[in-house]
């Protein structure tokens, strides 16, 4: 549990949601578990902000994109690379406008996308 709220610390520190996570240390501090836990599950969760993120994008060709990625229809790995690309670059624009909680979607898809990006060019070469 203490991992779990110097983890959920980092991620919405200077958020709209920090005040629920001082709640929490506070409320485990105290002992009281049970209530930490319910104050910790009023955190979006990186599939709510991944949501709100791409409701944001409709009717862009990003939307289209990460549609079709997460139909598992995109034509090639290329295409797939642009659209994760495509959606970091969004998540930093959100953060710029200080909606910080969507640090939670770079690192994750910084993590596909270079695991894509090695593969294909570093192992897999020709497939691009």
């Amino acid at each position: 549990m203490i991992n779990r709220l110097c983890d959920l610390q980092k991620s919405f520190q200077g958020t709209k949601f920090q005040l629920l996570i001082e709640t929490a240390i506070s409320q485990f501090k105290r002992g009281e578990i049970a209530s930490c836990e319910k104050t910790l599950d009023k955190l979006p969760t990186e599939q709510v902000l991944l949501s709100a993120l791409l409701d944001k994008l409709k009717g862009k060709s990003a939307y289209k994109t990460l549609k079709r990625i997460s139909e598992g229809k995109v034509s090639n790995n290329c295409e797939e690379m642009k659209g994760l690309s495509s959606l970091i670059t969004h998540a930093l624009i959100e953060c710029e406008q200080g909606n910080l909680e969507f640090r939670l979607i770079i690192f994750e898809t910084y993590k596909k996308l270079s695991k894509l990006f090695y593969s294909n060019l570093f192992i897999g070469g020709a497939s691009l």
